[in-house]
């Protein structure tokens, strides 16, 4: 497993906004990875996890941040950077957020599956 990467300083200033999909198993070692590593290149901040029922209250987080980074970072860059199900808040708030760029890192239907797998292994 890779615990850290290097990177090389770049002259933009970029703030980077972590979208995490559904909270499930090595959630949080994901995150903490990708803001570790990527706070070398930018600043970083981090959205909650997305609860299973609560997709709408995550949407909400990410226009909430979005608008602090906005404030507190005007020249900057920003970029989403998400997986499973936060691929698809990232894209959805994409269409009204003026960003740099999104970065789905799995397809969202992934995080469904992991549940479903879940599901079925606590019914047996």
């Amino acid at each position: 497993m890779i615990y850290s990467i290097t990177l090389s300083p770049i002259s933009i200033p970029i703030v980077c906004l972590i979208i995490p999909g559904l909270a499930y198993g090595s959630h949080m070692q994901r995150i903490e990875f990708w803001e570790r590593n990527l706070s070398q290149l930018a600043t970083v901040l981090v959205c909650s996890p997305v609860e299973k029922d609560e997709v709408q209250t995550a949407y909400d987080d990410i226009l909430s941040k979005f608008q602090q980074i906005r404030q507190l970072y005007r020249n900057h860059h920003v970029m989403f950077l998400a997986w499973n199900v936060g691929c698809i808040l990232a894209l959805k708030a994409a269409l009204v957020c003026p960003i740099s760029s999104v970065i789905c890192m799995s397809l969202p239907f992934n995080s469904l599956s992991e549940e479903t797998k879940v599901n079925k292994k606590s019914k047996q």
